[in-house]
């Protein structure tokens, strides 16, 4: 119920009280007052007529008594009553006085004969209506001898009291209007400013601290209003920090690269961040306050979390997580605390180290390969040095197959090394941005490339045509760039059959730059293509040893692709040739070579 329904009908039923109470005591007031005040009249009536009695000096007898109290009646303006000590009636202005009845029973004169003055109300029989009685005693010698009785009709004097009554009840009604009616006004100034409260207490609860309360004239709700909007501002300023913080945490969380997950001991998700929502494909919003098991269906983490629900201290673990391609987080756990050390549930950190473990495996292979890419020429060697040191020396034909087999092998052994060696400067020049970049024309260094690899191509009747804008500019490393494009011709070279043919074309777009090597050898297969580019890799490998080859060539090409902020790809079809690019960044575009330009 609204205050002002509490407030109005309790301030009406107040008033209602007041009015009543004030009417009854008035009109009481004004009735004993009145009738005290017509009893003083009647009483001075009556005096008078024992005044006129006690002129005449005669005995009270009907004959001069019963005219006298006519008379007076006239001059006396009411009805007038001589009655003896016995009762017997000697003069009546009304009536017949012989013909009423002995009134000695009647209060007024049995009160007028113990005290001198008795007064009653009550119905006349005689005049058949209500009267108000006043009676005096008339003593002779100090001796009650008669009474003088005045009266009036209790109409008259009731009328009076009853239009005075009225215009009391109009005026009491005409104040509980006005009343009610004021007094509904002070309630809505009461319960106004404390809607104004209300509503203002609602604006807060939504955020909305702009608006201020208006400070009221009554002391009190003055003071309240002032405190709401020092509580509006405090609320507002902490809010902000609050949402501040929030902002700040879950940038935060965003922005980890490590997964964070808070759990409850009912297994309720109280928190996570968007790393988590992507390991497991969970909606970020949608999964706060859920079950674990309703969410994420991966048991090793179920079980992880279990356990660092059940353990007081930190604990460790590596979660391995199927799908398209396998991940590996070393995942972290510890307990969750309150402000006051309570437990709340347990922290995940889970820490994705994929990479990592394929930067092992890739290291692992590299050893592996590198050990068996070299042992190969090694053992070749030794085993040849071997024979010769057994006796073959002296057989010249054979040693100097073994010495031309043997300088084979060494001559592949110091390839791979200088390649190695290439992979390393390269890395570590880019690591260190420490490769200088010239802005300078492209048709050059394609040229170029291509007269290093004619002797080789002419060996198998292979023609290498090239395609492309003489006024192309390139900002590159002439030198590791010309190295890439000689490796890409070389490898085409080594799988394309004899009397083939190989171009090179380049090009420029909104894109890029793109050098491309085309040629029409065996092509690829798409399940080579993701590692055809990693070190030692081999599609064919006894068919790459037998064509001189290191293993090392397109990561080569990669490296000094990447080290020009570019990029490579194939293109290839299993039978049909392949296409292999080199995409660099465009260049600028002015008449001269700049100077060297580092990245």
């Amino acid at each position: 119920m609204r205050l002002i329904w509490r407030l109005y009908p309790t301030y009406l039923i107040i008033i209602c009280l007041s009015l009543c109470s004030a009417v009854w005591i008035t009109s009481r007031t004004i009735h004993s007052t009145y009738y005290e005040v017509l009893k003083q009249d009647l009483i001075i009536r009556a005096n008078v007529v024992k005044h006129n009695l006690a002129l005449k000096d005669q005995p009270l007898e009907i004959a001069w008594v019963d005219p006298l109290c006519v008379e007076l009646s006239k001059t006396l303006q009411s009805r007038i009553t001589v009655i003896l000590i016995n009762g017997d009636v000697i003069g009546e202005s009304d009536t017949n006085p012989s013909e009423m009845e002995n009134h000695r029973d009647r209060a007024e004169i049995q009160e007028a004969i113990r005290s001198g003055i008795g007064m009653s109300i009550r119905y006349s029989r005689t005049l058949q209506k209500n009267m108000m009685y006043v009676a005096a005693a008339i003593k002779e010698n100090n001796q009650v001898i008669g009474v003088a009785r005045t009266s009036l009709p209790a109409t008259s004097f009731e009328k009076t009291l009853n239009s005075i009554y009225y215009s009391i009840a109009i005026g009491g009604i005409l104040i509980a209007i006005m009343s009610a009616i004021i007094s509904l006004i002070f309630s809505r100034k009461i319960t106004q400013p404390i809607e104004q409260f209300k509503k203002g207490a609602e604006r807060f609860s939504r955020g909305d601290f702009n608006t201020k309360l208006s400070i009221p004239r009554s002391e009190e709700l003055a003071a309240l209003a002032k405190a709401m909007n020092r509580m509006g501002m405090q609320l507002d300023n902490r809010l902000r920090t609050i949402i501040q913080q929030k902002n700040q945490q879950e940038a935060i969380f965003s922005s980890m690269v490590e997964g964070v997950l808070a759990i409850s001991h009912e297994n309720r998700i109280i928190t996570l961040n968007r790393t988590v929502a992507e390991c497991f494909g969970i909606a970020l919003e949608q999964s706060i306050g859920k079950s674990i098991l309703e969410v994420i269906n991966h048991d090793p983490l179920i079980q992880f979390i279990q356990n660092a629900l059940d353990s007081e201290k930190p604990i460790e673990g590596e979660i391995e997580m199927d799908g398209e391609s396998k991940r590996y987080f070393q995942a972290k756990g510890a307990a969750l605390m309150d402000s006051e050390e309570r437990p709340l549930g347990a922290v995940i950190v889970l820490n994705d180290i994929t990479r990592l473990r394929r930067l092992e495996v890739v290291r692992s292979e590299f050893v592996a390969n590198v050990s068996h890419e070299l042992k190969t020429p090694i053992t070749s060697i030794k085993g040849f040095v071997e024979t010769l040191l057994d006796g073959a020396l002296n057989d010249e034909e054979n040693a100097k197959r073994f010495l031309r087999i043997t300088l084979k092998q060494s001559d592949r052994l110091n390839s791979i090394i200088e390649d190695l060696l290439s992979l390393s400067r390269i890395e570590k020049e880019k690591k260190h941005d420490a490769i200088e970049l010239f802005l300078q024309p492209l048709a050059p260094i394609i040229h170029s490339s291509i007269d290093c690899c004619r002797q080789k191509a002419s060996e198998k009747h292979i023609s290498i045509q090239s395609k492309g804008m003489p006024s192309t500019k390139v900002v590159a490393n002439a030198q590791l760039l010309e190295q890439a494009v000689i490796n890409l011709i070389d490898n085409a070279i080594k799988y394309s059959d004899a009397n083939a043919e190989i171009r090179v074309e380049w090009r420029e777009d909104d894109n890029g730059m793109f050098i491309q090597v085309i040629d029409q050898g065996v092509g690829i297969a798409d399940e080579h293509i993701p590692r055809l580019f990693e070190r030692f890799y081999r599609i064919d490998k006894a068919r790459s040893r037998n064509l001189g080859g290191t293993g090392l060539g397109l990561a080569i090409v990669k490296h000094i692709a990447y080290a020009h902020k570019g990029g490579v790809s194939v293109d290839s079809e299993f039978g049909r040739g392949s296409i292999f690019t080199i995409k660099l960044p465009r260049a600028v575009n002015v008449n001269h070579i700049q100077s060297p330009l580092f990245f």
